[in-house]
């Protein structure tokens, strides 16, 4: 008995160090990818700066020789779309920079370009600055990582495809939110976190069982989950950690 729970603790041990390593190779793929990211949009930037100088310079001509047509021909071609060139998904990602945690940073981010890339529309709201997770880091980004690719998976699959990553503090605890669209109007909140439970069916059960067999290890974490009206929720409040 002894030696075969000595051999089950091995075996959870190498899990555990599998699952760690698993998470540092996909940081720091996540942090390169996010790197670069930045590095695009800067220079996305840097060239609209340059071309919004040359457009001034046009506007200041047509205006100083009172040439209403060609003011009128500037605005209508150009600067009424400006705003919208800047508030794409790319853009979205670039949000992630309140993230003080590098590790989750880079797990967000790997998500959100992923959910990009497949054409699903992003909103991403951070209001304020994230420092590392009331709970053990390899805990939350297993948790992270299982929501939103539940959330990507089941928003693909619908003709308006969106997400919505946001996070804020309310006293003293941290809110996290991830949410999507879903084929369906309402989805079955009961059954999901069932072990078991098939992702075919409400489209929501990958990894659900993980999450909550995480989860229940804190006292200070409560995860909601609503579906209503083709949208479905989870709410994560992280509380403080009683000494």
């Amino acid at each position: 008995m002894i030696s075969f729970l000595f051999y089950i603790s091995e075996e959870v041990k190498k899990e555990q160090e599998n699952e760690l390593i698993r998470l540092k190779d996909q940081q720091l793929n996540s942090m390169s990818s996010y790197s670069e990211h930045i590095e695009s949009l800067y220079t996305q930037i840097r060239g609209f700066r340059h071309d919004y100088t040359n457009l001034l310079v046009s506007l200041n001509e047509a205006i100083h020789h009172n040439d209403m047509p060609a003011v009128k021909s500037i605005y209508d071609t150009v600067l009424a779309d400006s705003g919208k060139s800047l508030n794409t998904d790319s853009y979205q990602i670039g949000n992630l920079a309140k993230i003080s945690n590098p590790s989750v940073k880079s797990i967000i981010s790997a998500k959100l370009m992923e959910a990009h890339q497949k054409g699903i529309a992003l909103k991403v709201e951070v209001e304020d600055y994230m420092d590392s997770p009331k709970m053990e880091v390899l805990d939350f980004l297993r948790t992270l990582s299982i929501l939103l690719d539940n959330a990507i998976e089941a928003a693909e699959k619908c003709k308006e495809a969106s997400l919505v990553f946001a996070y804020f503090k309310d006293s003293n605890s941290d809110i996290l939110i991830v949410e999507n669209s879903t084929e369906t109007e309402r989805i079955n909140t009961k059954t999901i976190f069932k072990r078991g439970f098939s992702s075919k069916g409400d489209n929501r059960g990958i990894g659900l069982a993980n999450v909550k067999e995480i989860l229940d290890k804190y006292d200070n974490v409560i995860l909601n989950t609503t579906s209503v009206d083709y949208r479905f929720r989870q709410e994560m409040r992280i509380g403080e950690v009683e000494k």
